[in-house]
């Protein structure tokens, strides 16, 4: 089941990388049959550790599996280690994890063997995580569908400033799910032929910044608790005719109000996908003097 935050956009903190070392004394924590070589694998997820009553080193880190340590150094068991990261490169890490940035580091194994030269036996990266966080779009489509009005005023508005002013949202929307910039909207009209014409379209600007780009400013303050959107197009028209394999999905799609505050599901998203990225390939395909290879051939061009 995928995780129901990529359902939509949310934050995330960007890793980035900081050190990647070798892991010092694994041949005194573990033994060279001991099971544990079995839990580890490149890409294990490792936890460092404080061990500030190290007798032998001030700046010692630990290195342990993130499954085996709860967050809390001071009750943590140190017999059960890997090993700890080398004197000579722990000196930041004791500071940062003393300054309770334990949260913000992260590492994974990134070399294992249980054998051969010490420094090569198990190496891990170290990643620091952002303080600011990046928003994260998930890979769906947003629809809506059009009145013969509406859709009429879309294709005029495209044809004559390549985009086109939309109002999505309602007393019943949720805020935190409003369409960003960047995301991609499906606009479904269904003719007298009972075609169906799609387009896609790609949210350009939201909020106040839609004015510029308004024939009448004045009518971004229409008052109906939609925000609203400029959108530009991405692909389309794109026919779907009764015969298509896909026109009874289409059919039953639209046969509800879309809401363009919800996502499709991943389903119908790849699969609209597909059907807009055929359009797009077709006449690059066709039409493209770089498809022949020879066209570029120097003694072709004497």
């Amino acid at each position: 089941m995928r995780d129901p935050r990529y359902w939509e956009p949310h934050f995330e903190y960007q890793s980035v990388f900081f050190k990647e070392c070798a892991v010092a004394g694994t041949c005194f924590h573990i033994e060279a049959d001991d099971d544990i070589w079995n839990e580890l694998e490149e890409g294990t997820e490792i936890a460092l550790v404080r061990d500030r009553n190290n007798k032998h080193d001030s700046n010692a880190v630990a290195v342990v599996l993130a499954d085996d340590y709860d967050g809390d150094s001071d009750d943590f068991d140190f017999d059960f280690i890997l090993g700890y990261i080398p004197r000579n490169q722990n000196e930041e890490l004791a500071r940062m994890l003393d300054a309770g940035f334990g949260e913000k580091i992260s590492a994974k194994i990134t070399t294992y063997k249980n054998y051969g030269n010490v420094n090569k036996r198990l190496r891990i990266t170290i990643y620091l995580q952002s303080n600011k966080p990046l928003i994260v779009m998930p890979d769906f489509l947003r629809a809506t569908t059009l009145d013969l009005r509406e859709f009429r005023d879309m294709v005029e508005e495209l044809n004559r400033k390549g985009t086109c002013y939309m109002r999505f949202g309602g007393f019943y929307d949720e805020p935190k799910i409003k369409p960003i910039e960047g995301e991609k909207v499906v606009a479904f009209y269904q003719d007298n032929n009972r075609d169906y014409i799609m387009y896609m379209l790609r949210v350009f600007v939201t909020g106040d910044k839609c004015v510029e780009y308004l024939d009448n400013p004045e009518d971004i303050h229409m008052i109906d608790d939609c925000c609203p959107y400029i959108l530009t197009n991405v692909c389309g028209p794109v026919f779907v005719k009764p015969d298509d394999v896909v026109y009874d999905e289409i059919g039953h799609l639209c046969s509800d109000e879309l809401n363009p505050m919800e996502y499709l599901n991943e389903v119908m998203s790849f699969r609209l996908n597909h059907i807009f990225e055929k359009v797009l390939l077709w006449p690059l395909n066709r039409n493209n003097i770089d498809m022949d290879p020879s066209i570029d051939d120097p003694k072709d061009a004497e």
